[in-house]
């Protein structure tokens, strides 16, 4: 509990910036991500790892911190270690959305597979002109 005076929420800039930054990053960006792409609202979510809405939303805008449970929670719903829910295994983050990519690829026809290739080529093409 914080102290008399002191905002319920400042307690969190006590904490580990490298941590905190890596963490909040991924929930951010990645779970965030995650629960639309599995079609889920923030109450769905919530309710299938036991904390209530507003909890999901918290964290989702870096307002608060899930408890290492809560983390463990997370990657299992998700299907990612907890390295990867803390932004520590990148690699293991990369190669499971190459793996998800491979097999939605796998399930197109010919003609779909060769104008994927092609939406790719314009997206990478586009990407390396911006840098």
């Amino acid at each position: 509990m914080p102290p008399a005076g002191e905002s319920r929420n400042r307690h969190l800039l006590r904490r580990p910036r490298k941590l905190r930054i890596c963490y909040l990053k991924y929930i951010k960006q990645n779970s965030g991500l995650s629960r639309l792409e599995s079609g889920l609202t923030q109450s769905q979510l919530a309710a299938k790892i036991g904390v209530v809405q507003g909890t999901i939303y918290f964290w989702e805008n870096s307002i608060n911190e899930p408890t290492a449970s809560y983390i463990v929670k997370l990657a299992e719903f998700f299907g990612v270690s907890s390295d990867v829910l803390l932004g520590l295994n990148t690699a293991a983050l990369a190669a499971q959305e190459q793996l998800e990519f491979l097999k939605l690829y796998h399930k197109l026809n010919r003609s779909q597979k060769k104008l994927a290739q092609k939406i790719l080529e314009v997206l990478a093409a586009e990407q390396q002109s911006r840098n």
